[in-house]
Order: C-alpha cells, then structure tokens, then sequence
C-alpha cells in the first residue's frame, strides 16, 4: 500500500464498469483491501527481474490487485495499469484541475512512472536519484510520472464524499513541483518484503 503525508490517506481505486477508474487517496481505510493494494511490476521489455528491489530513478509501473479484474468465474482479465496523461482543455482532474491520474486498460508510455527522493531540488535528492540507492519502505518518496515529469499528488485541498463508503476521500492528480511537498510524498507499506542491514524493508518489483 502507499500512503500520502499530507492527506495521510491510502491510494485507492475507484472501480467502475468503464475503462477508466479515478483514483483517490482514503485515511480512513488502513488495512489492506482489493482497492488499496498494487503491485509494483517491470516495465515489459525492461532487464528488470521480478523481486528485483526498486531503486530510486528506476522505471516500474503500478497495476491494480488481480481480484479486481476477475471474471464471474473468478478468472482475471488484463490488469489496469496507473496512467497519466498531460493536462488539456478535455482531460483534467476533477477538482484540482491538474493532470488526470487514471488506472487504465492497456499500458503504454503514459504508464510508466519512477521513484524519486521527495526532497526534489536538494543535493541529498540528487545523490539518491543518481546513485540509485534502494528505496526501502517507511521512507517518504516521490513518484514522478516519466512523460511529464508531474508528481503523484493528493491534497487535503480536494476532499469529497467517498463513493465506496461514507468516508472522506482526497482526489489523486499529478502536478509539477519544484520543491519537497508533503503533498507528493508516499510512504510504502511493506506486505512482504526482504529487509536491508538496519532491519528496513527493501520496496520490491512483483507481479
């Protein structure tokens, strides 16, 4: 799972039956559910392995949990990948009005996303970011979206009423920074994973 610094909300789904589902950010759901939890996987084609740890810079794309694209007789369909596409007049999020995050049907170049320091725009980012040191679950980071360069973003500014339960839900968009933001740090919530030297739980790719 990951979970936002500022609205303290996990990332969900929406589900629907289009082939579009929004994405949102919800502080009151912290166990793990079909909608709050992704896999981190590969990029297709990439030399990346399975299990592999991400490292900061790496390339990886975000899928929903398999039992959301189940069929009637339990047999999964093809993932929904976490897109992003550059905000225009036509394709923009809701509220914040910035670019529109989506899981989407099939993957392309606006699926592929990196993990970065989310201290952008200072020198430990930049040694983190250009060494590739591992990212490891607990610590804040960014994920930047490769095509556009926006960050994965939820706010306390754009809450509404949840359409899966009652809760307060905080809209997910991606939006340009040039500076640490508690807006667009995400914190991961290891389910299983290797622990490093000092017991901290590596982030790792699966599928």
């Amino acid at each position: 799972m990951l979970c936002n610094s500022e609205t303290d909300g996990i990332l969900s789904v929406l589900p629907s039956n289009s082939k579009s589902w929004d994405m949102t950010s919800v502080p009151s759901h912290r166990d793990p559910i079909a909608r709050n939890v992704f896999i981190l996987t590969p990029i297709p084609g990439s030399k990346q392995r399975l299990g592999d740890a991400i490292r900061y810079s790496d390339d990886f794309a975000l899928i929903t949990e398999p039992v959301l694209t189940a069929d009637e007789d339990g047999i999964v369909m093809q993932p929904m990948w976490l897109n992003c596409v550059s905000k225009s007049f036509k394709e923009m999020s809701r509220l914040s009005t910035h670019s529109l995050v989506t899981m989407v049907t099939s993957f392309s170049n606006q699926s592929i996303w990196t993990m970065q320091c989310s201290a952008i725009g200072t020198d430990a980012a930049f040694l983190k970011n250009n060494h590739q040191d591992e990212c490891l679950a607990g610590e804040p980071m960014a994920i930047a979206h490769r095509m556009t360069g926006t960050f994965l973003t939820s706010s306390k500014e754009f809450r509404f009423n949840g359409k899966v339960s009652d809760s307060v839900e905080y809209e997910t968009f991606a939006m340009n920074k040039t500076k640490r933001s508690e807006s667009i740090e995400w914190v991961v919530v290891p389910h299983n994973s290797p622990a490093d030297n000092r017991g901290l739980r590596k982030v790792v790719s699966s599928f």
